[in-house]
């Protein structure tokens, strides 16, 4: 016996197979997916129909249901991220034991007991944010509730949960200053920074260096004012006659010589 259906709109036309609840396909995903964008209900980072395509399908590989996995995943530069309260909440779905021995705005104490029956005690302070460049946004405003995500995720790992391989919150991947490592690098260009917890981040290419002064313009630079002056105008002139920019400076340049080698004579 089949579970699996076919749903469609007022006019007969088929918007998607459904097996178990669930729909079917991925031309089928991207169409209801960009229904439920038309919507207005759907989480802001889901934005097409092929986004939530994509997040379905993660949600599916992880043992996640449709609805459920458009509230709690995001994929975020290529990196799968899932709320710490829902990574935990599958854990114990799968028969893990979790209790905070300790929980407030500066620290927790997580204890869990995986459905194996090993054991591990996690703990996450505000130091160890700070450490891991988790400074600003939602850190600053509600620090007990990242505090707990953070040794929520950390724990997880740690005792080594399948539910968490390469699998991060959100805020983790969102909040995190990148960290600069002395071999990253490359004949000059700048590479990939890197968290904490090795996962990369993306960065912009820092801006290009300033291009040296012309050493002709910086001596003109250094001609006392009234020279200057005088420096400004025959460029300007010989640039309104059609010569290169560059020539214009080397006869600036050649005047304010000749005009400084003038004053030093009267001085003398």
């Amino acid at each position: 016996m089949t579970t699996e259906m076919i749903t469609a709109d007022a006019g007969g036309r088929e918007i998607a197979a459904m097996d178990g609840g669930d729909i079917t396909g991925f031309s089928q995903l991207i169409d209801a997916g960009n229904r439920m964008v038309k919507t207005g209900f759907l989480p802001d980072h889901i934005r097409t129909g092929e986004q939530f395509a994509a997040i379905v399908l993660v949600g599916r590989e992880m043992g996640i249901p449709t609805m459920r996995a458009i509230r709690s995943l995001q994929i975020i530069k290529g990196n799968v991220t899932e709320k710490a309260d829902s990574q935990l909440a599958r854990f114990k779905e799968a028969g893990g034991r979790a209790q905070f021995e300790v929980l407030d705005d500066s620290r927790a104490v997580l204890h869990l007991t995986h459905p194996n029956g090993d054991t591990h005690t996690e703990t996450w302070t505000i130091q160890d944010s700070r450490k891991a460049g988790l400074n600003g946004g939602m850190h600053q405003k509600f620090p007990r509730a990242m505090i707990r995500s953070r040794c929520i995720t950390a724990a997880l790992k740690s005792i080594g949960w399948a539910g968490a391989v390469g699998n991060y919150d959100p805020e983790e991947l969102r909040d995190s200053q990148p960290v600069r490592r002395a071999s990253d690098e490359d004949h000059g260009r700048q590479s990939p920074h890197w968290q904490a917890d090795g996962a990369p981040v993306e960065v912009s290419p820092p801006p290009p260096a300033a291009a040296p002064l012309d050493p002709r313009v910086v001596e003109i630079g250094e001609f006392p004012d009234h020279i200057k002056a005088a420096c400004r105008n025959v460029m300007r002139a010989a640039m309104d006659s059609g010569i290169s920019k560059s020539d214009a400076i080397d006869q600036a340049v050649a005047h304010g010589r000749e005009l400084l080698d003038t004053v030093e004579a009267g001085a003398e």
